[in-house]
């Protein structure tokens, strides 16, 4: 592969979070950008709403999304694993079947 085949093609986007704006360089479209934003103003307002700072409302969002990212990856990893297990049958299934 050669070092362009690497390159990412980056572009700007502006979005609001809590309020405040902010431009990220991604190489994300804008649908899932805004998808982004939207999905991490829910998380922060949730915080907002129990009076606590800007900052500290932050740092609760970022857990809660790790959480779920934590919960996600574990889930995809038992349902791999029941896959492999699945396919590990159905191979025995047939290697027995020529026999």
């Amino acid at each position: 592969m050669s070092s362009n085949e690497s390159v990412k093609n980056f572009s700007k986007h502006e979005m609001s979070i809590g309020g405040h704006s902010l431009t990220i360089s991604s190489d994300q479209d804008k649908d899932k950008i805004e998808l982004i934003a939207k999905l991490a103003n829910q998380k922060l307002s949730y915080s907002l709403s129990n009076n606590i700072s800007f900052q500290k409302s932050l740092m609760l969002s970022l857990l809660q999304a790790c959480e779920e990212i934590i919960d996600l990856k574990s889930e995809m990893i038992k349902k791999v694993e029941n896959l492999e297990d699945q396919t590990e049958l159905i191979l025995e299934k047939f290697h027995s079947s020529l026999s």
